[in-house]
């Protein structure tokens, strides 16, 4: 919103050139998985969604899939990738 003079107005912001944008990875699996892969053991859900900044409704159905996948498994501890 911009307050020119006496009225106000909505004013749309120039968009940034590409490559000026950060590169912040939306797929829900590759954030996952790139916290599963650089942790030293199982990752808690609490500490995943803090991690993905993500929404429980989306990490518990990704989760669930990559499961079925046999890419995470699920300990008392936590997630961790297959593998790790």
């Amino acid at each position: 919103m911009v307050v020119k003079e006496r009225s106000v107005a909505l004013e749309v912001p120039e968009a940034q050139p590409i490559g000026t944008q950060p590169s912040t990875p939306t797929d829900p699996e590759h954030r996952i998985g790139q916290v599963l892969s650089s942790a030293t053991g199982a990752v808690t859900f609490q500490e995943l969604r803090r991690a993905c900044q993500m929404r429980t409704t989306t990490l518990c159905s990704t989760l669930a899939a990559m499961t079925r996948q046999d890419r995470v498994i699920k300990t008392d501890d936590g997630y961790q990738l297959i593998g790790n």
